[in-house]
């Protein structure tokens, strides 16, 4: 039964979480869409692609014509000019391995393109709760207006009785014209904030949609979250270079074997008409390279081999970095979720806790003071707990990237 509340509580939260996401999940596909330093990203990685099929072709053949000015004579006649045609073949797996090496390199650049894409999505995530909590704080503003108004309306009625002090009104107008002075600002920042979500998914002047309340998403444990941190693009990324130095090590070390080279050799010789061609001559020749300065190759295939461990360096490094932030995050996400909790807890109690002091003051006892303070604490709180799930789902944005997720 207990197992049936967990999962039907989770499945209700997945599915308002789907209704609250929508909007988002179509932002970031504009933003995927539109971006610029995403599209020149992804213009890289097809240039890389096009790398491919240059470096697995065979060189191209030679073709040379000679004309001897002064014919050589022979017995059969005079050598009038010659055509020779050369291929030349590197060792024996060259090809493959520079394919392979363009492969690794160009996979490389699109792990590049989806981390700078999986960058775009939490930038465009922070953004987007940003300005929802800026939208739930500008709302709980004018709710606690139309609070101290309603006791400050009281106030004014209790003064024409003589069961209250002018006292009570001055102060109700001091924490309207408060929370009046800070309404201002946080309206200034949410057009700031929207501009700043326009131009990430690169679309101006549009109405930006947000939900009327976000969902606690629910992560995995923490070791299920560590297994993924393989998925993260860079890690993948520092992964490919390294193979990518491996193969090239390998291909160096080709370079230093002889290439060979297949030819053929044709010599005209000039003779009367009707013995045309007879007397021309054909030859088949083979060749090979000598590749007798052997210290530029060893310098190569080391070259390589150090580049590849640099990568691999960079991988330990990369991977140990994203393990030490993914473990500070989930942190700051489970301390979230107590947050919220609590100021869930506080908002009812600081609720009912206004309802007596109003019935107190109703009833002519002298708390007016105390309403206000106990109006800020309510206003504290509802604006901690939004701060919170605001904060939460940007943890989960942020873990989101570190996993190598692109989902909203």
């Amino acid at each position: 039964m207990k197992y049936f509340y967990i999962s039907t509580f989770t499945w209700l939260f997945g599915i308002f979480s789907v209704f609250s996401q929508s909007y988002l999940a179509t932002y970031l596909t504009t933003a995927a869409e539109n971006n610029p330093k995403l599209k020149a990203g992804f213009q890289s990685y097809l240039a890389a692609l096009e790398r491919i099929p240059q470096v697995k072709a065979l060189p191209d053949p030679q073709l040379a014509f000679g004309y001897f000015i002064q014919p050589v004579e022979t017995k059969t006649g005079p050598q009038q000019f010659k055509l020779t045609l050369t291929q030349m073949f590197p060792w024996f797996g060259s090809l493959q391995l520079s394919e392979q090496t363009q492969t690794y390199r160009a996979k490389a650049a699109y792990e590049d393109f989806l981390q700078n894409k999986a960058l775009l999505f939490k930038q465009v995530k922070f953004a987007y709760y940003e300005l929802f909590f800026l939208r739930k704080k500008i709302e709980i503003l004018k709710e606690n207006i139309t609070i101290i108004q309603r006791f400050k309306s009281l106030s004014q009625q209790k003064l024409m009785t003589g069961k209250a002090s002018y006292v009570d009104v001055l102060r109700a107008d001091m924490a309207l014209n408060q929370i009046k002075n800070d309404l201002k600002f946080w309206q200034d920042r949410i057009r700031a904030t929207s501009i700043k979500f326009q131009n990430l998914i690169n679309k101006r002047k549009i109405e930006i949609m947000l939900p009327e309340q976000l969902s606690q998403t629910i992560l995995p444990p923490m070791a299920v979250l560590e297994k993924k941190l393989i998925n993260n693009h860079l890690v993948l990324k520092h992964d490919l270079i390294s193979q990518q130095f491996e193969a090239k090590a390998k291909l160096a070390y080709k370079k230093s074997l002889p290439k060979f080279s297949l030819g053929l050799d044709y010599t005209n010789v000039g003779s009367d008409i009707n013995d045309s061609f007879k007397n021309d001559a054909l030859f088949f020749k083979i060749g090979m390279s000598l590749p007798v300065f052997r210290s530029k190759y060893k310098a190569a295939v080391n070259e390589a081999k150090y580049l590849q461990d640099v990568s691999s360096q960079k991988k330990e490094a990369v991977r140990n970095n994203v393990s030490t932030q993914l473990a500070d995050f989930y942190s700051i996400y489970e301390n979230n979720l107590r947050k919220i909790n609590l100021y869930q807890k506080q908002i009812k109690l600081a609720r009912r806790s206004i309802r007596l002091l109003e019935s107190d003051y109703s009833s002519g006892l002298p708390v007016f003071e105390e309403v206000l303070r106990m109006e800020q604490k309510y206003l504290q709180y509802q604006i901690l707990e939004q701060k919170s799930f605001t904060e939460l789902h940007k943890t989960v944005a942020a873990i989101q990237f570190l996993i190598g997720s692109l989902k909203p």
